[in-house]
């Protein structure tokens, strides 16, 4: 009776393991390599013949999977639905007086580009964002919020302009959503 393809192919993919195995040990010995050296060879070869025996391309479909090539917004949950959902902005936050504020909602995408971490843990999402100054301080603050518009974290600029960069650097589509707090009253 005769074998199955798929069993001659396991004994086959043995055989070439083996092989290259005792191949790579012998030219590793030669070279002076390290028996750990010689094992991760032997490890990438296993890898790269599994995937030929899948017809993947290893370098593409590796690369694919520990380096996105295409950066997708992460999908956060909890976003508010609607600006709507959090509170009117108030005219100044934590005593300094609101420039530009907006909501986070679903017309923003978090990038993951920054990490905000408060007595340490790893923040998520903020409700809104508000452009704030002191009137004692020459510099701008971009204050993360609550629904409540109070401040979770805050980054320090020298401009509105560079307090808004930020912002879109951590969300995506922030950029067209500002108010200035004159314009929206």
């Amino acid at each position: 009776m005769a074998e199955p393809k798929s069993r001659i192919a396991l004994r086959f993919f043995a055989v070439v393991i083996a092989c290259l195995f005792f191949a790579l040990l012998a030219t590793g010995l030669i070279r002076g390599l390290q028996l750990h050296q010689i094992i991760l060879q032997c490890g990438m070869m296993v890898v790269f013949l599994v995937f030929g025996l899948f017809g993947l391309k290893p370098a593409e479909t590796l690369l694919g999977i520990f380096i996105p090539t295409q950066r997708k917004p992460p999908i956060v949950l909890g976003l508010p639905a609607s600006p709507q959902e959090i509170k009117a902005t108030p005219a100044s936050i934590g005593n300094a007086k609101v420039i530009a504020f907006t909501a986070i909602d679903q017309r923003h995408h978090p990038t993951g580009a920054c990490r905000h971490i408060v007595a340490g843990e790893l923040q998520g999402p903020v409700a809104g964002l508000a452009i704030c100054k002191y009137e004692t301080d020459p510099g701008y603050y971009l204050f993360y919020c609550d629904h409540e518009w109070n401040t979770i974290t805050d980054t320090y600029h020298d401009s509105v302009e560079a307090a808004k960069h930020q912002a879109a650097f951590e969300y995506i589509g922030v950029s067209s959503t500002w108010q200035h707090l004159d314009e929206s009253r």
